[in-house]
């Protein structure tokens, strides 16, 4: 061999086995990125990932490797890059697959009652999942995309919609495929089937509302608890001066928490919502009104507090008008169907309710026909006057956790202020008096948010909160 041609045959080399490990790189993450739950875009997104960690495969060691000779610990993180990327994506797709399982879950009740008046017409499943409205279903598309995808590949529509079954990160939405398949498999009558999907409807949206029902009562039984003990601590925190970052960190964080967890884990189906920017004008003003009270300016939080309850309360109305509109209007539609009645007034009339339910319902049932509309709508109809009953049957256990922590907050403030006099007169040492006092007035309109999140979800009453705020007033 040429001498001369050594370092070329070197370089190649090196570059070769370079070049090798960034492919089983790439192929490394693939195994971890991409699955075959994705939707051809988030796939596409995938391969995208994988091209920009694999480059940075191929320049963390030109830089990490000069930063070493100033043993400088960014090298070690530079070079490490590569291989934390893996752990790091591995856990990122997870998560985001357990996201995607939950929005696909949320919007399954939605799916089953789009799907119901479909059952009596030739149209088969596959089609109208393929198909789903994007105004309605926004969790749902990439389940839609990936269909339309096994379909385009040449699958029959039950093969595809098996495929999908096995594979969505959705349980509740493969259950029901699954259930769908059997049912068409084993020839079972279209009567059969909509039996089938009405079972999967209503278990489903009545376990959600049970399930969220008894996670308030966890959530804001444990709120009050914190906020208790909050207060019964703070004689001791007066005289030992002990334990104050714990304290403001439970009094004003637990409420919070309570209340984004009960916020995030409401049901979507059955209820009409408020606009977006009320939801966030009813959250926004007592986190304002937290912040003013911890400054003692209580007049002005009482005000804004006032200010947005009138904003509740007016739309708390509509909504209540809305879904008591909607039940009705669905119930004279389901039974001017049954009589071959016309229906699309009742309809048009239970659109009112705002509910995502009863415009799935609806926009599904004018395609579909009179055929079949009747036992729907009748079904949705009784599921909304149930959601109402769950609503309602919250009202007491939301109005008791209220007071309590109202209460709580009051009492704490009260006994601060008769420890605070006695170790005066008796010259004893007070240390963080004023944080104490602070703290909790800070956290006076945020403790019974969670209880009136659990009764009126995304359209809470303030009207505790500004209680509160004048209990601070008179105290």
């Amino acid at each position: 061999m040429d001498l001369g041609e050594a370092p070329a045959r070197l370089q190649e080399a090196l570059y070769r086995g370079y070049t090798g490990l960034v492919t089983r790189y790439k192929s490394l993450l693939a195994r971890v990125l991409v699955r075959e739950d994705l939707p051809p875009s988030s796939y596409r997104r995938a391969r995208r990932l994988i091209e920009i960690l694999s480059r940075i495969l191929l320049v963390a060691p030109i830089i990490g490797a000069p930063l070493l000779l100033y043993n400088h610990v960014a090298a070690v993180l530079v070079l490490l890059a590569p291989l934390l990327a893996v752990p790091a994506s591995y856990i990122a797709a997870g998560m985001w697959r357990s996201i995607r399982a939950y929005g696909v879950d949320q919007e399954v009740p939605l799916l089953l009652a789009y799907l119901l008046p479909y059952t009596h017409t030739p149209r088969y499943i596959a089609d109208l999942i393929k198909d789903l409205p994007a105004s309605v279903f926004k969790r749902m598309q990439g389940e839609a995309e990936r269909l339309q995808a096994l379909l385009d590949a040449g699958e029959d529509p039950l093969r595809a919609l098996r495929r999908l079954a096995d594979t969505t990160p959705s349980k509740k939405l493969s259950m029901v495929l699954k259930d769908y398949i059997a049912a068409q498999s084993l020839g079972a009558s279209r009567s059969q089937i909509t039996v089938s999907l009405l079972n999967h409807a209503l278990s489903t949206i009545r376990e959600y509302w049970k399930r969220y029902t008894e996670l308030g009562n966890l959530v804001s039984e444990a709120v009050v608890t914190a906020i208790i003990a909050v207060s019964a601590l703070t004689p001791v925190t007066i005289l030992t001066g002990q334990g104050l970052g714990p304290l403001g960190v439970i009094a004003v964080l637990a409420p919070l928490t309570g209340a984004g967890i009960l916020l995030m884990a409401r049901p979507e189906m059955g209820e009409p919502r408020p606009p977006s920017y009320i939801t966030i004008i009813l959250l926004a003003a007592p986190l304002a009104a937290s912040i003013l009270l911890y400054t003692n300016r209580i007049p002005p939080a009482i005000l804004l507090l006032a200010a947005a309850s009138i904003v509740g309360e007016y739309w708390w109305r509509r909504i209540s008008r809305s879904m008591e509109r909607g039940i009705r209007g669905l119930r004279m539609a389901g039974e001017a169907a049954k009589y071959r009645g016309d229906y699309e007034k009742h309809l048009k009339e239970a659109e009112g309710a705002a509910s995502k339910l009863v415009e799935a319902l609806t926009s599904a049932v004018r395609i579909a026909g009179k055929l079949g509309a009747s036992t729907a709508i009748s079904t949705i109809s009784s599921v909304l006057e149930e959601v109402s009953t769950a609503i309602k049957s919250t009202r007491i256990h939301a109005l008791v956790h209220s007071i309590l922590a109202i209460v709580a907050i009051g009492l704490g403030i009260y006994t601060g202020r008769l420890i605070e006099e006695a170790a005066a007169s008796s010259g004893i040492a007070q240390q963080g008096v004023e944080w104490v006092y602070s703290v909790l007035r800070a956290s006076a309109p945020l403790a019974p948010l969670p209880a009136v999140i659990v009764y009126r979800g995304r359209t809470p009453s303030l009207i505790p909160s500004l209680v509160s705020a004048i209990i601070l007033l008179l105290l």
